[in-house]
């Protein structure tokens, strides 16, 4: 029996409801490692299917009806010809891209005009768990995304290193945990600290058409917290501190 479809796949339904994707040369960047998503777009009938990621190695899986790659975001046409992609598709990217205007530009020089891109980031910095603090695998000791979580929610917007570092220690937190809990606030570079605002504003520059933009907002911070975000350095009064997700539909002209 098939179990539920994972968000990988939900993703590219949301694209294929958009765009017909029977026959055309599909380009997936920061591929999932089990290829779920370029096999939901070989269910689509896409006649391409090419998923990639920028560090080799990184497919778990081989199908012979799917290419891999190893193409960085931020220049896809030193691998691929320019105007040959009908379709690029990037899941849980957003919050990894330092210079956002220039993978637009990456993208549109890769998309054929009238191509379509879906591109999507999770969490955001400024959400209640922008952080990603994740410690291992799956159904390990902490992750961002569920209640194992280890950081207040808001926590890393307004805590110094020093007052996260004691609160878990307080909580009786393991040393793996707090470590874990402070590089990903304030130290990794896995994730670019971008605020939505800043997202938003990257997704807007450039030459190509944004056909839509869709929020998730989940947690909303209360006052208190509020308050708080206020007296630390990420606090701007445009702000939406409870936008988790952002997902944007845009094609070339």
């Amino acid at each position: 029996m098939k179990t539920a479809d994972t968000f990988h796949e939900l993703m590219v339904d949301a694209l294929a409801a958009n765009y017909p994707l029977a026959g055309k040369t599909v380009l997936e960047i920061a591929a999932d490692p089990w290829l779920l998503s370029a096999k939901r777009f070989v269910d689509h009938g896409a006649g391409r299917v090419i998923s990639s990621d920028m560090h080799e190695g990184w497919a778990r899986v081989v199908d012979e009806r799917i290419e891999t790659a190893v193409i960085d975001a931020r220049c896809i046409t030193k691998v691929l010809e320019p105007e040959s992609i009908d379709a690029i598709y990037g899941i849980n990217l957003l919050e990894h891209l330092e210079d956002i205007p220039e993978a637009m530009e990456s993208i549109r020089q890769a998309l054929r005009p009238g191509g379509f891109c879906l591109i999507h980031g999770h969490p955001i910095w400024t959400s209640a768990r922008g952080h990603h603090a994740m410690l291992g695998h799956i159904g390990s000791e902490v992750a961002f995304s569920d209640d194992t979580n280890p950081i207040p929610l808001w926590g890393h917007l307004h805590m110094t290193p020093d007052e996260m570092e004691r609160q878990l220690q307080d909580e009786g937190r393991n040393a793996d945990v707090v470590a874990c809990a402070l590089e990903w606030s304030f130290e990794t570079d896995l994730i670019t600290r971008k605020p939505r605002n800043a997202v938003i504003s990257g997704l807007h520059s450039g030459p190509m058409n944004i056909r839509a933009i869709w929020e998730d907002r989940l947690e909303v911070p209360p006052e208190p917290v509020i308050d708080l975000i206020r007296k630390g350095p990420w606090w701007d009064e445009t702000e939406d501190y409870a936008t988790r997700g952002l997902t944007a539909l845009i094609d070339r002209p």
